[in-house]
This record gives structure tokens, sequence and C-alpha cells, in this order.
């Protein structure tokens, strides 16, 4: 979670975003590290959990009718120079809705959405 909201939630490359600590984490052994490419494939697994983010909201919204989450949401925009089709634009979108709901369900509820609601919701 941590280094797909450090690529999606700012203006970091892949290779930024790996960045932990001035150094690229690794395995233990130390001979192989995280490429640039595995958050890429988290993000789309993460973007395609829309079901899971359409129930937290909806907690959310029960807990807190007033938040203003949906505008905050409704206003931001995937930066032009991190996506070349239309799908992966939507795809960084969907991946920044469900970081800004978990952000906000773990601090209204104490817990993440991660599993037992993502469990529920099938993981979709």
């Amino acid at each position: 979670m941590h280094f797909t909201e450090a690529y999606v939630a700012s203006d970091a490359t892949y290779q930024q975003a790996l960045i932990c600590e001035n150094s690229v984490p690794g395995y233990p052994d130390g001979e192989k590290t995280m490429a640039p490419s595995t958050i890429h494939r988290w993000i789309t697994s993460l973007s395609r959990l829309r079901n899971t983010t359409r129930k937290a909201m909806s907690m959310i919204l029960q807990n807190n009718p007033r938040t203003a989450v949906c505008r905050d949401l409704a206003q931001w925009i995937v930066p032009s120079r991190k996506y070349r089709a239309e799908v992966r634009r939507v795809c960084l979108h969907n991946c920044f809705q469900l970081l800004a709901v978990e952000a906000l369900f773990k601090t209204l509820f104490g817990f993440s959405i991660f599993t037992k609601l993502a469990t529920s919701c099938a993981f979709t």
C-alpha cells in the first residue's frame, strides 16, 4: 500500500516510489531487489477492488454523512504524464480512490478495510 500510494498520490516515478531509506527493498539474501514493474502490477490489482471501495465508502457516509470525501475524490485528477491510455488513467484513478477511502476508513473505524471487508466483497 505504501509503495502504490507513493506513486499514485505524488509526482514520483515507479523507480522513485521504490526508494525506502535511501535504498530499494529486496530479498533477505540481498541479491535481488523489487522491480519498479511490481508497483505497476499492484496498482492494477488494487484498482480492480471497485466493489470494496464502494462498500467502504458507503460505510463512511453512513458514519458521517457530512464528510467531504466525495468532493475531494471527485476533484483529484491523474497527472497526464502518468498514463498513455485511458484504461491506465482509470486504473490509477480507481487505485487512488481505494487508497484514500482506506485511509479515511482506518481513521473513522480504527481498522483497515483489508481483509474482512475486502473478503466479504470477494476482493472485487
